[in-house]
């Protein structure tokens, strides 16, 4: 499923890269295009201008062309027709472009139906017009039509530039340009499969968490279901003692799965982001003793010292969820005496650099390096016989998810001689997200 994504998403992608920079090509091309013509034009239209130029001088200085000074134009070039009285003038040097009578005769003509050139007016000097013309064969030329008088001497001039070369130089310019693009595109499109792969690697993580949380939880509750079915068929064939014990089995299962539930009710809730924190100011102290108070009597049965400790100074009031801060220390405590059989329990706080911190170390089994950064994972549980059927491995999944809800950090380290030592770190300040729903009252 998620390579078939991963597959549509590129194919999504590569459409919108292609067609991106299609665009940018078209415009590429347009602008170079305009550049490209603007300045051929302008060029022309200047060498144009110089040509009428030496032919009216030489007309008013000496009435003789001198076609020496066309020859510069005519090698960039131009084909200069020079007529005298309807007479095409021959010179060295000029050139005559393929059919030139046929050619000629329709730059006459389009000249006179569309620009009506020449006018009906005399005019002494130079008059003449320009236009793009194409021929019959495809051929694009800058054409100017134009008359000279000076006196009685009159010349009829039709000026060509070939425009095929700029129009083949726009060509060479696009399928440099689409070249380059085409590996560009490749190479893109290549990346967005692997860049969008890197992106669902969360997302396919996230699945497989799930499709993994789904099939553990459903393993735990398959198991007291199984024992709350059990006596209750055996309920049907036994005596009062024994159905007394059965009735007994069988609430006791329906406690664990409620409890079961109830973590794993906490859970998603944690996943959709709709646990309701309720922060407040509180004294610290007090979630400390309120948690020792809870826990007394379970670690004087197991005849081990239960210790806590409070900094030499009076810690300030912090902005906390009490009741969450209260069940997260529970569920260490809880750990630490499951898995401690002789020795101390010791809970402390302390504040540092504005941080606030507490501490949950135990002198139990330890937890190996290898898991320790396993341990926060749902449903894992270091016990993996599974022989202490009160723990799901959940407790610690919710621990860190208060944590995170504060904004804080959780860290498992070895407790000095032995042990396991768990350390919270929070923030003084609650996050801003947080501030912005909550109102606080200082009491």
């Amino acid at each position: 499923m998620i390579r078939t994504l991963q597959k549509k998403l590129t194919v999504y992608c590569s459409i919108f890269i292609i067609l991106v920079i299609s665009l940018l090509c078209a415009v590429f091309i347009y602008i170079s295009y305009n550049n490209l013509s603007q300045s051929y034009f302008s060029m022309a239209l200047n060498d144009i201008n110089n040509i009428y130029t030496i032919l009216y001088e030489d007309l008013h200085d000496s009435n003789i062309i001198s076609y020496s000074e066309l020859s510069k134009y005519i090698k960039k070039g131009y084909c200069i027709y020079i007529y005298e009285d309807d007479s095409l003038i021959s010179y060295e040097g000029s050139t005559i472009y393929g059919s030139s009578e046929d050619l000629i005769d329709k730059i006459k003509e389009t000249a006179k139906t569309k620009y009506a050139f020449p006018s009906s007016n005399k005019i002494s000097g130079i008059s003449h017009v320009k236009f793009n013309y194409k021929y019959t064969d495809g051929s694009h030329f800058y054409t100017s039509v134009g008359k000279i008088e000076y006196k009685f001497k009159e010349l009829n001039t039709i000026i060509l530039l070939p425009t095929d070369e700029l129009l083949n130089e726009i060509m060479r310019t696009a399928i440099l340009f689409i070249c380059i693009c085409i590996p560009a595109i490749a190479v893109l499109c290549i990346a967005s499969y692997i860049f969008i792969g890197r992106l669902l690697i969360p997302i396919e993580s996230s699945k497989r968490s799930q499709t993994e949380f789904i099939a553990a939880a459903s393993h735990e509750l398959r198991a007291p279901l199984t024992v709350i079915m059990s006596s209750i068929q055996a309920l049907k064939t036994s005596d009062e003692a024994e159905a007394k014990h059965h009735t007994d089995v069988a609430l006791s299962e329906c406690l664990r799965m409620s409890d079961l539930i109830k973590d794993l009710l906490n859970l998603a809730k944690a996943d959709s982001h709709a646990w309701e924190m309720q922060f407040e100011y509180c004294h610290v102290e007090d979630i400390l003793i309120e948690c020792y108070s809870h826990f007394e009597e379970l670690v004087l049965k197991k005849d081990l010292a239960f210790n806590i400790q409070f900094p030499e100074n009076p810690l300030p009031m912090y902005v906390l969820d009490k009741n969450r801060i209260l069940q997260l220390l529970i569920i260490l405590i809880d750990n630490a005496l499951s898995y401690t059989e002789k020795g101390r329990i010791t809970l402390a706080t302390y504040e540092k650099h504005s941080t606030l911190y507490f501490s949950v170390a135990d002198t139990g089994i330890g937890i190996p390096d290898e898991e320790k950064t396993r341990i926060f994972n749902r449903f894992y549980s270091i016990d993996h016989s599974h022989s202490n059927r009160n723990h799901y491995g959940l407790g610690l999944s919710i621990a860190k998810e208060i944590v995170n809800a504060h904004n804080g950090n959780i860290r498992v380290t070895d407790t000095p001689g032995g042990g396991t030592t768990f350390t919270i770190e929070i923030d003084s300040q609650i996050p801003r997200r947080k501030q912005r729903d909550i109102q606080f009252e200082t009491p």
